[in-house]
């Protein structure tokens, strides 16, 4: 996908709000690195692209723009989108 994945990306009818407190621990070497905090928006953009993505991630593997992370309101449990990059 190109950089405006980000724009033409819709978000499901299913995502909604997370619950308080919801974050993903960034592991390095055994040792937490980092908190992301991901309990304010129902997506969350994740890739290379500083100006188009919530977090950046700095790997010739990902993409500008490589996946979104939605919550789901009915399973109350996250959902993981490779945006097909």
């Amino acid at each position: 996908m190109t950089s405006q994945t980000k724009n033409t990306f819709e978000i499901p009818k299913w995502a909604g709000k997370p619950v308080a407190g919801l974050h993903l621990d960034v592991v390095k070497e055994g040792k937490l690195i980092q908190k992301l905090m991901i309990d304010e928006k129902k997506c969350y953009f994740f890739g290379r692209n500083k100006e188009l993505c919530d977090f950046t991630i700095d790997h010739a593997s990902c993409s500008r723009v490589h996946a979104a992370l939605l919550w789901h309101k009915d399973l109350n449990r996250p959902f993981l989108i490779d945006l097909g990059s």
